[in-house]
Formats: structure tokens, C-alpha cells, sequence
């Protein structure tokens, strides 16, 4: 009588679902992530030229339109208190009466809420788009953006981007 030995496998765990369970995973949440975009001012920065002299300029007494933020997250306009939503109007109308002769003045305390920055720089940036695309209608008919480059520069000559922080 022959004993025949009985053969034993070994266990194998299936992977297959565990790849497919992987995979699944991964889609879930590359799905539901959430991406976060940064918020910021698109603002095109002068070359940086270590040779170049800064030149002083004067300017007028009444050419200047001083915007502050303060500490108790306040906006002033010349030292009168004003609402965030009036900025451009207010940089508008001071910008189209003043042409070249003007600089705003934007002072901003340390403490002051970032938000609210964010508020007057883009009312600032409205109010120089406003004012050129109002004079680019009544000289050429078309907005600023329609026009080619030597026109475009001539409206961005009569008014000037002129920003300073403080």
C-alpha cells in the first residue's frame, strides 16, 4: 500500500481588487479635492535696473487724492470716511478732472484688513479702465481694448496710471 502525500498550496491572497479598489480611491479624491486658486492684482512690474536714478518729482497741492486704510479697518478719501464700492467712482471722477496732473495716494496702515486693499486696488484699476475706455468712445468710437497699439497709447498718455503707497 503506497501512502500518497497530499500536496499543500500555499494561500494566495487575490490582489486584483486591491488595485481596482486603489484605483477607484485615487478618482474619488482627485474629484473631490478641491483646488484652491491664489488670489492677487495682476500688475506687470517695471525691469528691475539697478543703474537707474530715481528722479523726485513735484506735484500741486490739489492734484493728489489721498486714499487711507486704517487700523480700525476704515477707507478714507481725504480724510473723509467713504464706502469700498465708492472708490472708483471717487478715483474716476478725480482722474477724468485732473488728466495728466494727478497722483492718488494710497495709504495704508499695517494693521488694516488685506481684503479691504484688495478692494481699492481693483476700484483703482476700474477707475483708470473706466476713464480711458469713456475717452476712447467719444475719440475713436470703439473701447480701449478694440484699439490697435499707437491709439492705445495715446489714450494711456492723457491719463497716466499714477499709484504711490505709502
Amino acid at each position: 500500500m503506497l501512502i500518497r502525500r497530499k500536496r499543500h498550496e500555499v494561500p494566495v491572497l487575490n490582489m486584483v481588487a486591491t488595485a481596482d479598489i486603489s484605483f477607484m480611491l485615487l478618482i474619488f479624491f482627485l474629484v473631490t479635492t478641491s483646488m484652491d486658486t491664489d488670489r492677487g492684482l495682476q500688475r506687470k512690474l517695471p525691469p528691475m535696473d539697478n543703474n537707474e536714478k530715481r528722479q523726485e518729482q513735484l506735484v500741486k497741492a490739489g492734484s493728489t487724492l489721498t486714499f487711507s486704510l486704517t487700523d480700525d479697518h476704515r477707507l478714507l478719501a481725504d480724510g473723509e470716511a467713504i464706502d469700498a464700492n465708492d472708490v472708483s467712482r471717487v478715483a474716476s471722477d478725480f482722474i477724468s478732472s485732473r488728466g495728466k496732473d494727478h497722483l492718488i495716494v494710497l495709504d495704508v496702515s499695517p494693521q488694516a484688513d488685506y481684503g479691504l486693499y484688495f478692494i481699492v486696488q481693483n476700484g483703482l484699476k476700474n477707475a483708470y479702465g473706466s476713464v480711458r475706455d469713456s475717452l476712447s468712445m467719444t475719440m475713436f468710437k470703439r473701447p480701449l481694448r478694440q484699439l490697435d497699439e499707437y491709439d492705445a497709447a495715446e489714450i494711456i498718455d492723457r491719463y497716466p496710471h499714477r499709484v504711490t503707497e505709502k
